[in-house]
């Protein structure tokens, strides 16, 4: 049992332009961040979906630098704030979600009805619906 998961974070820094007569078009630019998060909490697509985060395999993430959570949400890329979930047995519960900042606009909507993926290890509140978000924090740098 792992005791983190590896996220991945892919950024669109610049997106494509079209070509123009012969030239070329330039194809968009991604940035890719990897970070640690709950083990298979991201690895359910619905949640993938809406955040914009993927769990990744750690051996794909071999040789790659782990990015600090708190450095990507300085930079402006990721986003984070409570989610709000109800189990079936009525019982509520408050997560700590992480999304990518171009889900920002979405992400209330996108995470409503969806389910915690019963596969994430120590958590009671595995098989939880999500019932909408509270507060994010945006730190987009300190003076």
């Amino acid at each position: 049992m792992a005791l983190y998961g590896i996220a991945r974070l892919a950024v669109v820094v610049t997106a494509a332009t079209p070509g123009v007569g012969n030239e070329p078009g330039t194809p968009a630019e991604t940035d890719v961040y990897y970070f640690r998060v709950s083990p298979e909490f991201y690895s359910a697509g619905a949640i993938a979906t809406a955040t914009g985060i993927t769990e990744v395999a750690l051996t794909k993430a071999t040789g790659k630098a782990l990015t600090p959570i708190k450095e990507l949400i300085r930079a402006g890329v990721l986003n984070t704030g409570t989610a709000l979930a109800q189990g079936s047995d009525g019982k509520r519960y408050r997560i700590k979600l992480h999304w990518a900042d171009a889900k920002d606009s979405t992400i209330g909507s996108d995470i409503i009805n969806k389910v915690i993926p019963t596969t994430v290890n120590n958590t009671k509140s595995k098989g939880a619906t999500f019932t909408g978000i509270v507060g994010s924090t945006r730190v987009t740098g300190r003076s």
